[in-house]
């Protein structure tokens, strides 16, 4: 090429440059547009979660537990345990410190009730005693009484024969009757305190069985796992188990479910029997197949004080390997909400609507619709009404008035001035 018709070319382009830019307006675009087509309409729900077993064996403290225990040990969070192996411990300082006093108070019991012993069986010794002494000398005063009027004795004398017989005999009486109110006595108070030592034997035996039973064992083999606290976090050593309360369990790795937490704004549609796509995230090529089992009746928070809350749903899943599908991996979910093969739909983007509407056209259905979209024919758009069928967050399938090869705007029409046509 010569330098004079390179240079011609050159003040060309020049040229229609200018020219281009010397127009009094900008060059306008126009909406986009799409062309409506037939296919697939699917709606899917994505939601994070993690894998648990369908059935599981909890794991709570050993019998003969009646108070709280303090975990000093557990075993690690997803480790393979065999039947019989330790899972935890628990501490037994306050059990003994606790059964050394009991056993202190046991040989105090033990001393009160010899001491008790010793007391009324000096007491009951002395009142025997007397009795014998009163026995002795009642016999004495009958056998020197005056109806054997072997001896000659005054009146006064006679008088003071019988009352001293006599006085003997309520003497006796009394005598006895101490004797039966001082056993009487021996049998409570030593009851009493045979209460006591058996009240304190039992609690000591009690707090025996609750250090004997300071270890868990595994009752089966399989994975163990931690039970988690109300902010979602395993328990670890240093936190109290109640009696009842279960602190881990073993899952029955035979059947496996998937629990996903669902945005509360997302779960409107959710429905048991729904399928489920799961994919854990150290496996990403190996999807697994579910269905929805059950779904919570609430939402709740997954963080302490956050305002955003989820349903918690249940997914069976189809399969199951321990191998690789373990309880507490993290999965991703898709929920099939609606699955169509093929139905024609648009992009809710495209489609306007004016709510309250009087005199609107006609629909196809033959009812006046306030949702249209704009139709492209040639070079002028047509305002088209339209009937709509189920609607996912992107897409909203067409029951009428739009057809495959129709093509329709994603927004609506600008005027001269820039403003949107309505």
């Amino acid at each position: 090429m010569s330098l004079s018709v390179l240079r011609k070319t050159t003040a060309l382009i020049t040229l229609l440059i200018l020219s281009a830019c010397g127009n009094s307006g900008e060059p306008t675009v126009g909406p986009a547009s799409i062309v409506v087509k037939k296919s697939a309409f699917k709606v899917l729900v994505r939601a994070d979660g993690e894998l648990s077993a369908a059935s599981t064996v909890p794991l709570t403290l050993p019998p003969g537990n009646v108070m709280p225990r303090t975990i000093v040990w557990l075993a690690d969070d997803g480790k393979w345990v065999e039947e019989g192996e330790v899972v935890a411990r628990f501490d037994r300082s306050i059990a003994e410190r606790s059964l050394r006093e009991v056993l202190t108070q046991l040989q105090k019991s033990d001393l009160d009730i010899d001491a008790k012993k010793r007391e009324f069986s000096l007491a009951l010794n002395k009142i025997t005693a007397d009795i014998f002494v009163t026995q002795q000398e009642l016999g004495v005063a009958e056998r020197f009484s005056i109806e054997e009027g072997s001896i000659a004795m005054s009146r006064q004398e006679m008088i003071e024969r019988m009352q001293d017989e006599g006085f003997l005999r309520l003497k006796q009486d009394h005598f006895k009757n101490r004797q039966s109110g001082q056993e009487n006595r021996r049998q409570a108070e030593l009851a009493v305190l045979g209460a006591q030592r058996e009240s304190a034997s039992s609690k000591g035996s009690l707090l025996e069985q609750q250090i004997d039973a300071s270890v868990t064992q595994a009752p089966n083999a399989g994975y163990f796992v931690r039970k988690k606290n109300w902010f979602g976090e395993a328990l670890s050593a240093g936190q109290s188990v109640f009696p009842g309360n279960s602190f881990g369990e073993i899952p029955d790795l035979g059947k496996m479910q998937a629990i996903l937490q669902v945005l509360e704004s997302e779960a409107g549609s959710i429905a048991v029997g729904q399928k489920v796509s799961v994919t854990i995230d150290a496996f990403p090529d190996r999807p697994l197949s579910g269905m929805i089992d059950s779904m919570a009746q609430v939402p709740a928070s997954l963080e302490q004080n956050s305002p955003i809350k989820y349903f918690a749903v249940t997914v069976s899943l189809d399969q199951a390997d321990p191998d690789w599908i373990t309880p507490g991996a993290r999965v991703r979910g898709l929920i099939e909400i609606l699955d169509k093969p093929a139905v024609v739909w648009v992009p809710n983007q495209s489609i306007a609507q004016s709510i309250g509407e009087v005199g609107g056209q006609q629909s196809p259905a033959g009812e006046n619709s306030s949702l249209w979209v704009y139709v492209k024919t040639g070079s002028s758009t047509e305002k088209r009404y339209i009937e709509i069928g189920d609607r996912g967050p992107l897409r909203t399938e067409i029951k009428a008035g739009l057809a495959a090869g129709d093509e329709i705007l994603l927004t609506p029409p600008v005027n001269k001035s820039g403003a949107a046509q309505l």
